[in-house]
């Protein structure tokens, strides 16, 4: 049988990497001013934008269908939570929603963000072990053979 854990290594260091530089981030944005804050808000802002279109270009490029629908479904994703933030943004700081400040609001929202991470990583979790099972199964059918 192939070790097909191996596989998926080098985008699971990728995933901790991710998480480490975005716990020591938020950890790092307590001590800034506001106008710090703003200036990094912008730029990753510019990031997630760059993201994005790296993501449909790569979209462009593919020619799997699973692969497709998934990049698709990311970018609607990504299209649509910007469409919210910048809509909270907009938001008069006065004007609450439903009883809620615009903080409580954008924190509410930053609480969600976090929560889809989450459940992104167990569907790549569920993700790893379908190709995991689906190798095994081939493996198996191809020891079958005479």
């Amino acid at each position: 049988m192939n070790n097909t854990s191996g596989l998926f290594d080098a985008k699971l260091a990728e995933l901790a990497q991710i998480y480490h530089d975005l716990y020591g981030e938020i950890d790092a944005f307590r001590d800034l001013d506001h106008d710090a804050v703003r200036r990094e808000r912008a730029r990753l802002a510019h990031d997630c934008t760059l993201a994005g279109e790296q993501l449909k270009s790569q979209l462009i490029a593919t020619r799997l269908v699973p692969a497709e629908e998934l990049s698709r479904a990311q970018i609607d994703y990504c299209d649509r939570a910007q469409m919210i933030m910048d809509s909270l943004r907009k938001q008069s700081a006065d004007d609450p929603c439903k009883n809620n400040s615009k903080a409580e609001l954008s924190a509410l929202f930053a609480e969600f963000a976090v929560d889809f991470a989450s459940l992104a990583v167990t569907h790549a979790l569920l993700a790893v072990l379908s190709a995991m099972d689906d190798q095994m199964t081939e493996d198996e059918k191809e020891e079958e053979r005479p």
